[in-house]
């Protein structure tokens, strides 16, 4: 089943439980919020957000997590001017 506009824009229900949208800019305009309950949301873009990104887990990229960041830099220590090394940072991350 398929819904089609003359502009190229579609919602098409396909076997297997999927549905797919095409379009140039899609738009949900809801009040409260928007709930999607899955495992995993992809997206091959960026994504931008307009105000502070909160996490109920953990944050990681490609080379970690950034509870592993800030253990690094919490418990780092460096070469000082003077050849001795510096004491670890003092307000840690």
């Amino acid at each position: 089943m398929a819904i089609y506009t003359d502009e190229g824009d579609s919602i098409v229900l396909k076997r297997g439980r999927l549905i797919e949208a095409t379009t140039e800019t899609f738009v949900i305009n809801a009040k409260n919020k928007v709930v999607l309950n899955t495992q995993q949301v992809e997206t091959s873009g960026k994504i931008t957000a307009g105000q502070s990104i909160v996490s109920q887990a953990e944050i990681q990229d490609k080379p970690g997590s950034m509870s592993t960041m800030r253990m690094q830099y919490n418990t780092h220590n460096r070469q000082g001017d003077n050849g001795g090394v510096t004491s670890k940072p003092n307000q840690p991350m």
